[in-house]
């Protein structure tokens, strides 16, 4: 059975398919891992307060059912948005896309108006230039 327990730091279904994977302030160093890509069945990550550094590995854009994904305040760099997960066959389910207080750069590409569920996007903290499409 799922169990929707907030407080919870692993959720999966009766399968052991993970649902839910909250890491956030656990003193993580490193990076997020491109197998990332392999929880398939996945709907919300965060590892938020953190020390995670490197890239958003490009294999996020397999996780099509990731509504929550949240990497707030770590040291990690590179391209924020990647056509991977930000072009359009991207992240469409996503509702709340949060990277704020990092390394990151770039330009907000125009596909993430192709986020019709996206409520919250936060990128503040960072060198993000453009506007956010609508």
């Amino acid at each position: 059975a799922e169990s929707t327990d907030s407080s919870n730091q692993l959720v999966c279904d009766e399968f052991g398919n993970v649902l839910e994977l909250n890491l956030g302030s656990n003193n993580m160093t490193g990076t997020i891992p491109l197998e990332i890509g392999a929880l398939v069945f996945m709907s919300s990550y965060i590892s938020s307060s953190n020390a995670i550094s490197g890239p958003i590995p490009t294999s996020l854009g397999l996780i099509a059912p990731l509504q929550t994904f949240d990497i707030s305040s770590n040291t990690m760099g590179g391209e924020l948005f990647q056509a991977e997960y930000s072009g359009p066959d991207g992240l469409a389910e996503v509702i709340e896309f949060v990277a704020n207080s990092n390394n990151f750069q770039g330009n907000i590409p125009t596909e993430i108006g192709l986020w019709s569920r996206l409520q919250t996007l936060g990128i503040s903290g960072n060198e993000i230039a453009g506007t956010i499409p609508t």
